[in-house]
């Protein structure tokens, strides 16, 4: 068995292998070879070679081509984006099951990964037994519909992803082409990228909500992860979002709520932000729940605590009827207070509505700039 590229003289071998591609459920009728030749298909060979993502592996028996893998960049069925080329294969039915379809694949991925290509994409059939395979190879469901699952295969490691990240991270310009590929690394293995992905997503949110809308269902099923790390990720890419879109989180709004007395201090600290970033642009929102930013104040970790003022301060900025019960609360905590940040930021939200209050009256040291709580 010989695995090799393709040459150019073979590209007619295409039609051939992609009508063996079509998965055909048992008991139901072959179509006709010309099934090909129909627009939808035929722009899986039609000048073939012509684009630069147009790479193809077959396998040979005895000078006889008996499989391929091939991929282009093309509006298929499994297209995801510009940048990520999308997968055909098949074997000849008298070679499969020998392991020749994992072979063109893994052949097919080293490819790919030589040329600097991240993702490779496909839809399969969910009756398809090949599913495995792919799902053996490295493939992951990102969508799926009531026939059709559509997978990518990440091309690189964990800690180059996390680096390309942490570079788009820094590339505004940027952000909103790739908000495609970052909601893809919502399904990857590591929590260390989906953690990442989240964060990123709720950036890229806040500066092009309606772009993000599509993965804001599926940052809302973080929420109910096990993780810390990943509830709290999804918690602020929520606010973010929300910050640059009410409308595009209001279904997960009321969820957010059940967070100010989660376990774990950073969600609850989470939650805070989150509620800030709406707030911001939709306080009205609030206005029948500040009784649950009250508790935060005598929360019983510091840097909740240090936060929860910044709510009162975001609202009283906003809408002073709101914090205006909560002013006394304010005044004792930011006058008696051990912690001098707290202090700070109670004096922040008394001063939010009442501009004109003495810095005479909390202690002189805490307007120390090098004691300011900074997020």
């Amino acid at each position: 068995m010989i695995y090799r590229e393709l040459n150019s003289s073979e590209y007619d071998l295409l039609k051939t292998f992609l009508y063996e591609a079509i998965f055909i459920p048992e008991g139901v009728t072959p179509p006709d070879r010309s099934i090909v030749e129909l627009p939808e298909l035929a722009l899986y060979y039609d000048n073939f070679g012509s684009e630069p993502a147009d790479f193809c592996v077959v396998a040979e028996v005895e000078d006889v081509v008996v499989g391929a893998a091939w991929t282009r960049i093309m509006n298929d069925y499994g297209h995801i984006d510009n940048e990520t080329p999308s997968l055909a294969m098949s074997v000849l039915k008298d070679y499969r099951s020998n392991g020749i379809g994992t072979r063109l694949l893994q052949e097919l991925i080293t490819l790919l990964n030589e040329k600097g290509y991240r993702r490779l994409s496909l839809s399969v059939q969910k009756a398809n037994y090949a599913v495995h395979m792919y799902e053996r190879a490295g493939f992951r469901t990102i969508q799926e519909n009531a026939d059709e699952y559509i997978m990518v295969c990440d091309l690189l490691s964990e800690s180059e992803i996390y680096k390309e990240l942490g570079i788009l991270t820094k590339d505004r310009s940027k952000w909103e082409e790739n908000i495609p590929y970052v909601s893809s690394l919502l399904s990857h293995e590591s929590e260390k990228i989906k953690a990442k992905a989240l964060w990123l997503l709720g950036e890229m949110g806040l500066v092009y909500p309606m772009a993000v809308q599509d993965a804001v269902p599926i940052i809302a099923n973080f929420l109910d992860s096990p993780v810390s790390l990943l509830r709290e990720r999804a918690v602020n890419a929520l606010g973010r979002i929300g910050r640059g879109s009410y409308q595009v989180i209001e279904p997960h709004w009321a969820s957010l709520f059940r967070f100010a007395s989660d376990e774990e201090a950073k969600v609850r600290l989470s939650f805070i932000w989150a509620s800030e970033n709406i707030a911001t642009n939709t306080p009205d929102v609030y206005e029948n729940y500040m009784p649950v930013f009250e508790k935060f104040l005598y929360d019983e970790n510091d840097k909740v605590r240090m936060e929860a003022p910044e709510m009162f301060r975001v609202l009283g900025k906003r809408r002073p009827g709101f914090v205006r019960p909560y002013l006394e609360k304010l005044r004792q905590i930011s006058e008696t207070d051990s912690n001098d940040v707290v202090r700070i930021h109670c004096l922040g939200a008394i001063r939010a509505i009442e501009p004109e209050i003495d810095d005479f009256d909390v202690d002189e040291d805490i307007h120390d700039p090098c004691l300011r709580f900074q997020k």
